[in-house]
């Protein structure tokens, strides 16, 4: 038995037998080598984002409707060039247009969390659904959204007074 220790990829250790025949005859042999490899252990990460659009059930036409966009990394990897994007409905309108991409990307390590918001005008009654996406390197892509009804500014009026009147009897209201 030879003990050789450690040999390093691509690497050959030799050994060498000489063989004395002390009887006529055939001269035979039988080489065995055996070897033990500690099995090389890594850990593969990956980042896994989850994205939620928080904002308004209902606005009135015209008003201001403020979204707000949460992005966290719950997975194991950093995350990089993540960014967020946010096609408009028809109902929504935004100054800058309405196909809105954050203009610095981030990266988000493991279990940390990122959050910014948008304000938005109601421009149109009706129910409508605010859709954003974000995306990160590695072909990460992750979709939320938001309904939202839009609906006319309303004036209620409430009467109070009494409900019976005698004939020709002042009653008073208020209004």
């Amino acid at each position: 038995i030879w003990r050789l220790g450690t040999i390093e990829k691509g690497a050959e250790k030799k050994i060498s037998v000489k063989v004395v025949p002390e009887t006529e005859g055939e001269v035979g042999g039988v080489a065995t080598v055996s070897f033990s490899a500690d099995a090389a252990q890594g850990n593969v990460t990956a980042p896994k984002l989850e994205f939620h659009i928080l904002g308004p059930d209902q606005a009135t036409l015209g008003s201001q409707v403020t979204y707000t966009f949460q992005v966290t990394n719950v997975g194991r990897g950093q995350a990089y060039n993540v960014k967020i994007r946010n096609v408009l409905p028809g109902a929504l309108r935004h100054a800058a247009g309405d196909d809105l991409e954050m203009e610095d990307a981030i990266q988000l390590a493991a279990g940390k969390s990122y959050e910014t918001s948008l304000t938005l005008a109601a421009a149109q009654l009706g129910k409508t659904v605010n859709r954003a996406v974000v995306t990160a390197d590695g072909g990460i892509s992750v979709q939320a959204e938001s309904p939202l009804e839009i609906v006319t500014p309303g004036l209620s009026v409430v009467r109070d007074g009494p409900k019976r009147l005698m004939l020709n009897r002042r009653g008073t209201f208020t209004n």
